[in-house]
């Protein structure tokens, strides 16, 4: 399939321009969307996206001083649901069931992170043309084919 599954890191540089994956993973996302290519994120990405995402905007929404914790939440949350709401319109959400726990459990041997390895089970199963991630390991370990957004965007050459 013409896609791309996005790793939870490539959605939080997109998100969040202090990150120093942000240039990359926008230029690609933008890209992606002004040529119509598919995005897809796995449902567990989006539980984990809007987690770090709420508690690294609380984080800055405190920073100056300015918000007491308890408001700083609040802010961030309504944050974290406005950027994850915005995921599900630019990509497809792929679905997991119990075979993905089975086979994240299985590629211990092979990769010791239950998470990508959940990411990659959900790669196996919508069958995206890469898989984007920053994490390096992921890259050398994944069974699927996998790249940095920086990679990414040069293999797809949507100029």
């Amino acid at each position: 399939m013409n896609a791309l599954l996005l790793d939870t890191n490539v959605l939080l540089d997109y998100h969040l321009a202090d990150r120093p994956g942000h240039a990359d993973a926008f230029a690609l996302i933008d890209a992606a969307l002004k040529n119509d290519y598919p995005l897809l994120v796995a449902s567990h990405s989006l539980k984990d996206f809007w987690y770090i995402f709420w508690q690294s905007s609380k984080l800055h929404c405190q920073a100056d001083g300015s918000a007491s914790l308890e408001q700083a939440s609040k802010i961030a949350k309504r944050m974290a649901w406005a950027c994850t709401e915005q995921i599900s319109h630019i990509a497809t959400v792929v679905a997991s069931d119990a075979s993905d726990a089975w086979l994240a459990i299985k590629m211990q041997g092979t990769h010791d992170d239950y998470e990508d390895n959940l990411l990659v089970a959900a790669a196996m199963r919508a069958k995206p043309r890469l898989l984007v991630t920053n994490d390096q390991e992921l890259i050398a370990h994944s069974p699927v084919a996998t790249a940095t957004p920086k990679d990414a965007l040069a293999f797809l050459d949507f100029a």
